[in-house]
């Protein structure tokens, strides 16, 4: 029964110092690449602008705009081809989107020869394996 109590002390001790590691990491990203975005989207892109973007929850917070979201969550006509990329190209067409934020590791293909307008430059998405949040002028391709 001691062994018992002392295992599951140890692995609730070791699961919360996981969690509060990965907590600060997931915030460290947001903070350093959604936020820093959407504040330069806010002092540079006009509310009237048509965005379009994979994570809109910093975007939507922060500076409001019409938004096209690419994970579908409030743009539900996405979900059919929602890694389609030659799809999503002509769906952005189609909205006339002017602007395009996202990782461009995320959709490599639909950012590639778009002009790149702001890279958040944060320091925490790189060591795990990730480009920064980039804001692109949205041309057809």
């Amino acid at each position: 029964m001691k062994a018992w109590q002392i295992s599951l002390g140890a692995a609730l001790v070791a699961f919360w110092l996981l969690g509060a590691r990965a907590y600060a990491t997931d915030v460290a990203v947001i903070e350093s690449e959604m936020v820093v975005t959407a504040a330069w989207v806010a002092k540079n892109i006009p509310p009237e602008t048509m965005v379009a973007a994979h994570d809109i929850g910093a975007l939507g917070y922060f500076a409001p705009r019409n938004l096209l979201d690419l994970a579908g969550l409030v743009s539900p006509e996405v979900i059919p081809f929602i890694r389609d990329e030659n799809q999503l190209a002509l769906f952005l067409d189609e909205k006339q989107v002017d602007y395009l934020i996202t990782f461009p590791d995320w959709y490599p293909d639909l950012t590639a020869g778009q002009p790149l307008v702001f890279s958040s430059q944060g320091k925490f998405a790189p060591p795990l394996g990730q480009e920064n949040m980039s804001v692109f002028y949205w041309s057809a391709p």
